[in-house]
């Protein structure tokens, strides 16, 4: 059966080094396996600012109404 080089190099070091297991497990419990907040990433959602859709260029600005004495100007003329 087929072997990569990748595999063989991680097998033979963790046969090597049987005490790496142990470390792996316990960064996996320092990193990843935490209890999460639901009341804090809810606060975290409400205050983030949607993200823009393209940071290079900056969004079209929205079209507001003008204003109304503009409107009457245009209309007297």
């Amino acid at each position: 059966m087929y072997e990569s080089d990748v595999t063989k190099f991680i097998r033979e070091l963790m046969e090597k080094n049987p005490h790496l297991a142990e470390e792996q497990r316990k960064a996996r419990s320092r990193w990843w396996d935490k209890k999460i907040d639901l009341e804090e990433q809810r606060r975290y959602k409400e205050v983030q600012e949607p993200i823009r859709g393209y940071y290079y260029y900056p969004l079209p600005e929205p079209k507001r109404p003008a204003p109304p004495h503009a409107q009457e100007e245009s209309q007297t003329a």
